[in-house]
């Protein structure tokens, strides 16, 4: 039977404070970019991470109408740690979640089965990372900023920090009431049908998700609309996320959009650290909220295994 993880209690609109620029861990390029989704860790609690959406299949991948395999929805999300410089927004919800199609595995093309490389990363076409500040809005910055900046500038060879699309104008299409959450499935259903529009030409503000396209905003969006998404689980009613499946995309430059409960060790003690390991608390998953992350990559010899993730708490993360 499926669990179902309700609303966190909403704080939201409380101010937090920003990152100190003098912080003397702030630009380290790799702080916190990998996470390893430890087997002990998943076996013991196969839904702590609910493998979204993957973004965009590389195989049906189109210049100006690109598909993206997306995944579940997202959550809303209120900072209950200790470190309150973060904010959340994925609301996680099974019963939207199974809404989406589950992905078939890969039987064809190069990387199938045992012939994928040992490791993948599509750093190179990413943008540098956000920071979305106090808003709920992690589903606009894991789908729009980064997963459909990297497909497209993988494909355009556009420099991504140039070329990144904004989080906010999928986002304000889609944020719950306070800007503090979304689903990831709604993400996924304005990508395919909306499409979304770049930074330059759609600001981002942390202080509001009032803001709304205009015709023409809209009109050059749908020139970046994606095919479909689904979900990257072992099947409909079993949540373990599909690690093979995970694989597979990012092998074939596809990046993949998460939700996953966090808290605790994975939000206080990163700065500095290439890796995380969760400590004996953080199995309880206490004051733990969802937030969306984009998998850009995976390392099989590192540490036993891990992936690369792409966040929006900024550089200091």
């Amino acid at each position: 039977m499926p669990i179902r993880m309700e609303q966190d209690d909403p704080k939201g609109g409380r101010r937090q404070p920003q990152p100190n620029p003098n912080n003397n861990n702030r630009g380290s390029g790799n702080l916190g970019k990998l996470l390893p989704f430890i087997l002990l860790f998943l076996f013991r609690r196969p839904k702590l991470i609910l493998p979204v959406l993957v973004i965009g299949g590389i195989w049906f991948f189109f210049f100006g109408g690109q598909e993206m395999l997306m995944g579940p929805n997202t959550a809303i999300a209120d900072d209950q740690s200790d470190n309150t410089e973060f904010q959340f927004g994925a609301t996680l919800d099974s019963t939207v979640y199974d809404k989406a199609e589950v992905f078939e595995p890969l039987s064809y093309g190069s990387y199938s089965g045992s012939g994928l490389p040992p490791r993948i990363s599509l750093k190179e076409f990413a943008p540098r990372r956000g920071y979305q500040g106090t808003q709920g809005s992690c589903v606009g910055w894991a789908s729009s900023y980064a997963a459909r900046t990297i497909l497209y500038s993988r494909v355009t060879k556009q420099n991504p920090d140039q070329s990144a699309f904004s989080p906010s104008y999928l986002y304000n299409q889609i944020a719950l009431t306070g800007c503090q959450g979304a689903y990831m499935r709604d993400a996924m259903e304005v990508l395919t049908k909306k499409g979304t529009l770049q930074f330059r030409e759609f600001p981002y503000n942390e202080g509001s998700c009032s803001a709304r396209p205009s015709a023409n905003q809209q009109s050059k969006a749908q020139n970046f609309r994606i095919k479909g998404y689904n979900r990257l689980t072992l099947g409909a009613n079993n949540y373990t996320p599909d690690m093979e499946g995970i694989k597979q995309h990012l092998a074939q430059g596809s990046p993949v959009v998460i939700g996953m409960q966090v808290g605790g060790s994975f939000m206080s003690q990163m700065r500095g650290q290439k890796v995380w390991q969760p400590t004996r608390r953080d199995y309880s998953m206490y004051g733990y909220s969802g937030h969306a992350m984009t998998v850009i990559g995976y390392d099989d010899q590192l540490q036993g295994g891990a992936f690369e993730i792409m966040n929006s708490w900024g550089e200091s993360w």
